[in-house]
């Protein structure tokens, strides 16, 4: 169990620099409107906002936020 802990350590005091906070909506809310709670949060995250489809990738450390539609809006599913 010692060595998982010094592992842990080794990683996390490498200083990567890099917080990404994740939002994900009710089934039938968009991300980038404020219905719910979720998209306030959202709005109000002060971090860089990455694209869902990968294609903005992150390459410099940073607080980076993704925001996730609901199902119904997103692929026309229920809940």
């Amino acid at each position: 169990m010692q060595q998982l802990y010094e592992k842990a350590e080794e990683f996390l005091g490498r200083g990567h620099g890099v917080t990404l906070t994740v939002f994900m909506e009710g089934t039938s809310n968009a991300i980038d409107t404020i219905t719910t709670q979720i998209g306030l949060f959202s709005r109000l995250c002060d971090a860089e906002a990455l694209p869902v489809d990968g294609s903005g990738l992150a390459d410099a450390a940073g607080h980076y936020k993704l925001g996730f539609p609901g199902c119904g809006v997103s692929h026309g599913t229920l809940g």
